[in-house]
Formats: C-alpha cells, sequence, structure tokens
C-alpha cells in the first residue's frame, strides 16, 4: 500500500509538472529554435520553473521507490500518471474524455491491481 501512495504522488508531480510544461510553452510566442533568443525565453518563463520543480520532486520520489521496492513492480505503476494526465487535460486544457479512454483508465486499474498483488 506504501508503495502505491508514493508512487500516486509521484505521478502526480508528474502530470503537475506537464501541465505547467503545457502553460509555460504556450506563452512563449517566438518559434522553436536553438538560439540565445529562445533560449532566453525559456529561463524567463515562471512556469517552465515550475515544471522544473515538479520534476524534481517527483524524480526524488521515483529514486526512493526504486532502491526500495523491486522495480518490476514499481515500474508499471508508472502508469498512473496516465490516469491523471486524462482528468489533468480535461480540467485544464478542455480535453475531451472519450468512452475508449475511460476503457483505458479500466485495463490500467486491472493492470496495476494484478501487478500489486503477491
Amino acid at each position: 500500500m506504501k508503495l502505491i501512495i508514493l508512487m500516486t504522488f509521484q505521478s502526480l508531480f508528474l502530470v503537475v509538472a506537464q501541465v505547467f510544461l503545457k502553460y509555460g510553452l504556450r506563452q512563449i510566442s517566438h518559434p522553436f529554435s536553438i538560439s540565445f533568443s529562445y533560449i532566453s525565453h525559456l529561463l524567463q518563463n515562471y512556469y517552465l520553473g515550475l515544471t522544473l520543480l515538479s520534476m524534481i520532486i517527483s524524480g526524488l520520489i521515483w529514486f526512493y521507490v526504486i532502491k526500495n521496492y523491486e522495480l518490476s513492480i514499481a515500474y508499471p505503476l508508472v502508469s498512473i500518471s496516465y490516469i491523471f494526465m486524462i482528468f489533468a487535460g480535461k480540467i485544464f486544457f478542455n480535453e475531451s474524455v472519450t468512452l475508449i479512454k475511460l476503457v483505458g483508465i479500466i485495463f490500467i486499474l486491472a493492470g496495476i491491481f494484478f501487478i500489486t498483488r503477491n
């Protein structure tokens, strides 16, 4: 149960990072390029700073998990983030939650159930 709680938080921070990333990139009006100007705009965007912070927290939780739990059980639990991302897409970006996505969520939950059984 502790592993599922840890992976839930790890996945939440991972999803939050992606939401911040999308918001941050939407604010940059320059077309993508590897140039000083573009990188300068990236560094001035506070959403991208929040992205980095969220990814660091997610990464630290992940470090703890893979140090203390079986990788073959822990890694499939990253799929929890797919579930959160579907709902984050709906909440923050008005993306659709289709029946097929809901069926996918059911399969992911079933997989998590079976993987975490002894």
